[in-house]
């Protein structure tokens, strides 16, 4: 800008400024440049709006990226801290902050909401870090703050041994084999396991042609998990 755009007073104040800068040996040009960037990403720069782009930018991301149900229950998460956060500068959000909007939720009862809800609140945090909207995690300090949700484990109930014993009888019938593969191996859906299980297939063969007959997938501990007595594809050796 040039007089009189600009006053006499205030361009001399500018040049005294400029050469404040200069003194210990910074640039004036890369400092208003930093100011101007700085302005630019605190335009919408609160915690609601960033955790948007941020689900957004998982959804996206190739092979790794997030389904749509995924997205729906992340979303649904994180909207419980938008009244009491969601309209704060991230950069001056506190640990205070999100501990007092975590615990509204565990307050309710919902203890496991609570803990993903700021697991997902630390994750929004760390992606501004990356972006450079953000210097630190307000969350990595608030780990114990939460009460743990008791988990019950449920034991085999009467189902569960009936299929045991069926699984059992059959494998133990003349002429069948056992035929143990590897997860990836096994097309039909019957087969497909989590990773970790460990999954056979007892196949009855005619005592006489040696043909398969009739098949049943087993677990490890021969509880029977589907039945492929047409022999599908996942259960031919």
């Amino acid at each position: 800008m040039r007089y009189p755009d600009v006053s006499l007073s205030e361009a001399r104040k500018r040049r005294d400024a400029s050469r404040a800068q200069i003194a210990p040996g910074a640039d004036p040009a890369r400092e208003k440049q930093r100011e101007n960037t700085r302005a630019k990403l605190s335009v919408d720069n609160t915690f609601e709006a960033i955790a948007a782009e941020y689900c957004a930018k998982r959804q996206r991301d190739g092979e790794n990226g997030w389904a749509q149900s995924t997205v729906v229950r992340t979303e649904s998460l994180l909207t419980r801290l938008n009244a009491s956060i969601g309209r704060l500068p991230i950069g001056e959000i506190e640990p205070v902050d999100v501990l007092a909007a975590v615990r509204k939720i565990e307050a309710r009862g919902k203890l496991e909401s609570a803990r993903r809800t700021l697991q997902l609140a630390s994750l929004v945090f760390r992606y501004a870090i990356a972006t450079a909207r953000l210097t630190s995690d307000p969350t990595r300090d608030l780990r114990g703050a939460l009460t743990s949700p008791t988990v019950t484990h449920y034991g085999a109930g009467p189902a569960q041994a009936h299929l045991r014993e069926s699984g059992r009888a059959f494998a133990s019938r003349p002429h069948c084999d056992i035929i143990r593969r590897p997860p990836h191996q096994r097309r039909d859906p019957a087969t497909l396991i989590q990773p970790g299980r460990e999954r056979f297939t007892a196949v009855i063969r005619q005592p006489s042609s040696g043909k398969k007959i009739a098949a049943h997938v087993l677990d490890r501990d021969y509880s029977l998990a589907a039945s492929c007595g047409g022999l599908s594809a996942g259960c031919r050796a």
